[in-house]
């Protein structure tokens, strides 16, 4: 009889202890979507993912995978400041014990913030035949690459005010927008050809051929021509060099991304970049676009360059 009794007080022992066991840890969400810039590593805590963390909390160690959309593990320290999570669905697990099926949890990285201006000003003037990109008058900051663009019409060569909407839009869409005013400056005055001749002249020329130029190549002998005694024998000149000898525009090395890649818009850049990048994902961590400029300051095209992960 005491055997038995023996065995019956083993047997609820046993059954108290079994029911007395860990629970294992439950997702309170299916999901989650983080803002473009968050880290999963930092930015998701166990304690507001975790259904019952306070039960498990001293239970388990904890501790957190990342894979991307080619189940491509990405590590902590590959996600830096320089290097940003890109947009797109990633997938977290949450291990908790060994020998046991880790917690999964999607996770969506978007980008929904707009850029932010940078210092704009309502109000800008500009030269009479400004031929420079007028976009460059403005500039803001985003956590992606941000393209400014102008919406409205601006003659630089005729004197006026023109309002016009200045848009930031980011990679992914998100758009900023300002108003502003251009005032295109009165176009400079230009002094007459006596008088031009007269503050160019050498100091013995005669007042003929100050007030009329001779056709003929510069000599010693007083014609109208400037002190450097050009071949191009006009008194209108005040450098002396003719305008057959202006310097060409050309692209000076050093401007390609490490693309190799030049486009003729911006937005054709950021459509090859962004799908080259997301295509190698797995060494590239960000791209950029960028102008690439002669030596006249014109914009000749668009080029683009790669960040990589830090080994």
């Amino acid at each position: 009889m005491k055997k038995v009794k023996h065995g019956i007080i083993c047997t609820v022992l046993f059954l108290l202890a079994a029911c007395s066991g860990t629970a294992a840890p439950t997702l309170k969400e299916k999901s989650v979507t983080l803002e473009y810039g968050q880290n999963p590593y930092i930015d998701i805590q166990l304690e507001s993912l975790l259904e019952n963390y306070d039960d498990v909390k001293e239970q388990y160690q904890f501790s957190l995978s990342l894979f991307n959309a080619d189940e491509e593990e990405i590590k902590e320290d590959r996600i830096t400041e320089d290097a940003l999570l890109q947009v797109g669905e990633y997938m977290l697990l949450i291990n908790y014990a060994e020998d046991t099926e880790p917690l999964q949890l999607p996770v969506t990285i978007k980008d929904t913030v707009a850029p932010e201006f940078k210092d704009f000003k309502e109000k800008v003037s500009v030269d009479y035949g400004y031929d420079k990109d007028l976009t460059k008058l403005f500039s803001a900051e985003d956590l992606a690459d941000v393209v400014i663009r102008i919406d409205g019409e601006v003659d630089t060569k005729k004197a006026g005010d023109y309002k016009v909407t200045v848009i930031a839009e980011d990679a992914s869409g998100n758009q900023a927008e300002k108003e502003c005013t251009i005032t295109v400056k009165e176009k400079p005055k230009t002094s007459s050809s006596s008088s031009s001749n007269d503050s160019v002249g050498s100091s013995g020329s005669s007042s003929s051929s100050a007030s009329k130029p001779s056709g003929n190549s510069g000599s010693s002998s007083g014609s109208g021509n400037t002190s450097s005694g050009s071949s191009s024998g006009s008194g209108n000149s005040s450098t002396g060099t003719s305008g057959n000898n202006q310097q060409a525009c050309v692209v000076p090395d050093g401007q390609i991304g490490n693309s190799g890649k030049v486009f003729a818009t911006r937005e054709e850049a950021h459509e090859w970049g962004a799908a080259y990048q997301l295509e190698h994902s797995d060494e590239l961590s960000r791209y950029w676009v960028g102008e690439v400029f002669d030596t006249c300051n014109n914009i000749k095209g668009y080029t683009v360059g790669f960040g990589y992960w830090k080994n």
